[in-house]
């Protein structure tokens, strides 16, 4: 399975991409929305992890986009925030849910499964 990752922390980043990799999953991290989007014209991945407060703009509005659009709507995508304030609500699209920072590993993990079950 292809993940990208989209965080602009770079110590979280390379947390959730080992985790990930460790697992076995084909893991992709990206630090803006602009490298995403690059990366998303020569390939699609199975799993978006999106952090929501990005420098060039904010992960909720990409998750909507994302859910707008034909080739991208079913994919699944975890959120990631720091502020509970800026949390989408997970039934407000589907295949969406949130986790917040600092996230226990573990949660992490079962979070993202049940979301690619779905």
């Amino acid at each position: 399975m292809k993940i990208f990752i989209l965080e602009d922390n770079l110590a979280i980043s390379q947390l959730v991409l080992l985790l990930l990799k460790r697992k076995g999953y084909d893991a992709h991290a990206f630090h803006d929305i602009n490298s995403l989007l690059k990366a998303l014209d020569r390939t699609t991945p199975d799993f978006f992890v999106l952090d929501m407060m990005l420098p060039d703009g904010n992960g909720a509005d990409l998750a909507k986009e994302f859910k707008s659009l034909e080739g991208l709507k079913n994919i699944p995508i975890l959120m990631m925030s720091a502020s509970v304030d800026n949390i989408v609500e997970s039934g407000e699209l589907h295949k969406v849910d949130y986790i917040s920072k600092p996230f226990d590993i573990n949660d992490f993990v079962n979070r993202m499964e049940k979301l690619f079950e779905c």
